[in-house]
């Protein structure tokens, strides 16, 4: 069982591709060269007769590697480096097969390598690949087990799907259980808002068109104007950037984890409130419409009324919320927290902001006279805004005149402090693409967005965009419809070029609301609520849970075994035979113990003399179609001949008789 066999090896550099290419985030490129060059040398081996490398070669390569890989162990991060640890020892073990017992080794190492891509990825094409690759190693273990059969892939795919029934039935019955170890931790950047903000971090965030989180609605989705998601609010500035007070950091430490559920309950969704489905994110913070409300989910509503998650935040959750009616009011201490600044810095933009509260003493006329110098004066939204100087706010309103929302959101809470009215930062998402397949909101990382929160006259906190005055249509319209040909640019991979392609739009919704349904009802089932429903409607049978769900998995797998079992459908030749051979059976005269069919043929014909002919061309038949050397379509011809001939026989028999 050496790794010498011409169809076993295209079966493993096939199911590498999807292996690679579905680890590619995590795997080294120098990893990658390595198993391709690894598998190179083994064709060649194969085709070319080359001579197998030397075991010291292998071992100063797998050394060199492994110390590699421990340089680079901090950059990297534990589980990133345990992948390219052991994509090292499966592609090393390819060039090393010589026993039985090694592909043994190099199959099992890729159904290890399959589970933990579908721990990383688990959307439904990938989750589509990860089932091709499996089937790909059944069908080189068979081949390696069985070199002699000609179709193994037929063998492989029937043994996969006598599986099939007990993953289902585990899959629906068996609850989610808490994670009996944690995953290691990754240094893998992932997308998402920073918890500190400078000039020019949200626009960075436009050149990912990964996905941030879905939203379904009972009564509709807001207005497009009315889309604003606030993950956190920024009350602390230094000069350069904005941060989240002492405070929210004291009570985000005392926040603990939680490992499970990580999903919403079932059910239809109650009204007036609507289901996140929210992408893994950098930190632990999430999103809602403001004034949030827990409903149901691993989330719960912070100091600041934005969610934070209860999770590590490198998974995908879902919960239900819903809007308080109103939100609660300024203490003292927010409203001194929010008019703190630095005591030097922006002299230019102070000196305006006291002119502004001499001449409109009024909150909102302020508020309101500073959105109409945005509209009035020659400023630019743009994603490629200069350089800022030490005086970032200054520098921004009387001389650059360009830049992105963190600009002008940034600029609008300094003067308005400055002016002597507490504001905030706020960062999250604004607007979103809504799914007509799915009746959906889907919202991507470029969708980020900052704005302003001020406290107005009545002690309650008013929302300000200065976006919404230098570029209206990013409100209404969104980020395609405010940097058309700058968004273009940033991600020319992005299937958000495409929307005005109509063909190419619909396809693009159809595979998003099947990626969507995917995770609402596969990833995001948990079969503890079908036995709390279970248990509710039927009491009797609340307390004799893990007794079901063994009931469950007996009779499935009894099922299983009585198809294993079942005697099988007899081959063609035999089924072909079987009427001759039950009439000739009902006067005793089948065929004897080892008796070939030819002496059998020609004995019925010195029984039935009439029918030695026919039966003769029957045996000659069989023998051509069975022994001689005929091409595919000559054989078929034969096949058929035989059939015509023995149901000719059958009915002369049948006749004489």
């Amino acid at each position: 069982m050496l790794l010498d066999n011409r169809r076993l090896l295209p079966l493993i550099a096939l199911q590498q591709l999807l292996l690679v290419l579905a680890l590619w985030p995590q795997l080294q490129l120098w990893i990658v060269a390595v198993g391709a060059l690894t598998l190179s040398v083994r064709a060649m081996m194969l085709w070319r007769g080359w001579r197998a490398p030397p075991a010291r070669a292998l071992a100063l390569l797998a050394i060199t590697g492994t110390l590699l890989l421990a340089w680079q162990w901090r950059a990297l991060g534990t589980l990133p480096a345990l992948i390219n640890l052991l994509w090292l020892g499966y592609s090393l073990k390819i060039i090393e097969v010589r026993r039985e017992r090694d592909i043994e080794q190099v199959l099992l190492l890729a159904f290890f390598l399959i589970a933990l891509t579908l721990v990383q990825r688990q959307s439904m094409g990938w989750t589509l690949a990860m089932a091709g690759a499996l089937w790909l190693a059944v069908t080189a273990l068979v081949t390696a087990v069985a070199p002699e059969q000609k179709q193994p892939w037929r063998n492989a795919g029937f043994s996969l799907l006598l599986a099939l029934p007990l993953l289902l039935t585990l899959f629906l019955v068996l609850p989610r259980l808490p994670p009996l170890w944690q995953m290691p931790t990754t240094s893998r950047a992932l997308s998402g808002l920073s918890e500190e903000v400078a000039p020019g971090d949200i626009s960075e965030l436009v050149n990912s068109s990964e996905l941030a989180f879905r939203v379904t609605f009972t009564d509709g989705p807001p207005p497009a104007n009315d889309r604003y998601f606030p993950v956190m609010r920024q009350e602390l500035f230094d000069g350069r950037r904005w941060r989240l007070s002492a405070e929210i950091r004291q009570w985000q430490q005392a926040q603990p984890m939680q490992t499970a559920p990580l999903q919403a309950s079932a059910g239809a969704l109650p009204g007036a409130s609507y289901e996140v489905i929210a992408e893994p994110q950098r930190h632990r913070w999430t999103l809602a419409l403001p004034r949030p409300r827990v409903v149901s989910g691993p989330v719960q509503v912070s100091p600041l009324t934005t969610l934070y998650r209860r999770d590590r935040g490198d998974q995908r959750i879902s919960y239900r919320v819903t809007s308080e009616p109103t939100a609660p009011k300024a203490d003292l201490a927010a409203r001194r927290l929010n008019l703190q600044l630095p005591p030097a810095g922006n002299p230019r933009a102070r000196a305006h902001a006291l002119t502004l509260a001499a001449r409109y003493p009024d909150r909102a006329a302020l508020a309101s006279a500073l959105l109409d110098e945005f509209r009035r004066e020659p400023f630019y939204y743009t994603l490629q805004p200069p350089q800022l100087g030490p005086d970032g706010v200054d520098d921004f309103l009387f001389n650059s005149r360009r830049g992105f929302c963190g600009h002008y959101a940034m600029a609008t809470a300094f003067v308005l402090r400055a002016a002597g009215i507490p504001a905030r930062l706020v960062t999250g998402y604004l607007g979103g693409e809504w799914n007509p397949r799915g009746n959906y909101l889907e919202v991507h990382q470029f969708d980020a967005h900052a704005w302003v929160e001020y406290l107005n006259e009545q002690g309650d906190w008013q929302r300000l965009d200065p976006t919404a005055a230098v570029a209206p249509q990013r409100i209404e319209g969104g980020m395609t419809a405010a940097l058309s040909d700058e968004f273009t640019a940033a991600d020319p991979l992005s299937l958000q070029r495409y929307r005005n392609w109509a063909l190419l739009n619909q396809l693009r919704w159809w595979g998003a609301n099947l990626d969507y349904q995917w995770t609402r009802r596969v990833l995001n089932y948990d079969a503890a609520l079908l036995w709390q429903q279970v248990g509710a409607r039927w009491p009797v049978l609340a307390s004799h849970t893990a007794w079901l769900i063994l009931a469950c998995l007996l009779g499935v797998a009894t099922l299983v075994g009585t198809l294993l079992l079942w005697p099988g459908r007899a081959p063609p030749q035999q089924r072909l035979w079987r009427p001759l051979r039950r009439r000739a059976a009902r006067l005793g005269w089948q065929p004897a113990e080892g008796e070939s069919l030819a002496s059998w043929c020609a004995r019925l014909g010195s029984l039935v003399p009439l029918l030695a002919r026919p039966l003769a061309r029957c045996a000659w038949l069989y023998r051509r179609w069975r022994y001689a050397p005929l091409s595919p379509r000559q054989r078929q011809r034969v096949w058929q001949q035989l059939q015509r001939r023995l149901r000719q026989t059958c009915r002369a028999w049948d006749g004489q008789r």
